[in-house]
């Protein structure tokens, strides 16, 4: 199960959120690790946690993931922008992507995210946490 994968699809089939991501070439939505060429905006998404949700008999067939879904853009209007259109994407998702089964997922928190080097990276980054249930 690749739950980047199946978040990478949602986000890459969302017209509003690829309007602003697809540079023509790539779609700037990244694996935690952004390339040193990239250039704002882009979307980088980890895993935080992952908890299996106990049964009776055997094992787990479902687990909660959490997964912070950060977005950087050159302004804070875009960036809030970027961040809005992700969350309108990913909120309340359900279905299967990718081979992910998502039974459903829900928006968390938000929060700015402080960087000394985010001139380097575009300036302006606000961190979403999003709760995954997912059907092993």
């Amino acid at each position: 199960m690749n739950l980047f994968s199946a978040i990478f699809g949602i986000l890459k089939n969302n017209s509003a959120v690829a309007a602003i991501v697809y540079d023509g070439t790539i779609y700037k939505i990244f694996d935690l690790k952004i390339s040193q060429t990239s250039t704002a905006p882009f979307i980088a998404i980890n895993e935080v946690t992952a908890t299996a949700n106990p049964t009776k008999s055997g094992p787990s067939t479902t687990d909660v993931y959490v997964m912070k879904i950060s977005v950087i853009a050159q302004t804070q209007t875009q960036a809030k922008d970027l961040a809005e259109k992700v969350r309108l994407a990913i909120d309340g998702y359900s279905g299967t992507i990718n081979g992910v089964n998502i039974q459903s997922c829900w928006f968390d928190s938000e929060s700015p995210i402080w960087d000394d080097t985010s001139f380097l990276t575009g300036g302006e980054n606000i961190s979403h946490d999003y709760n995954f249930r997912i059907l092993r």
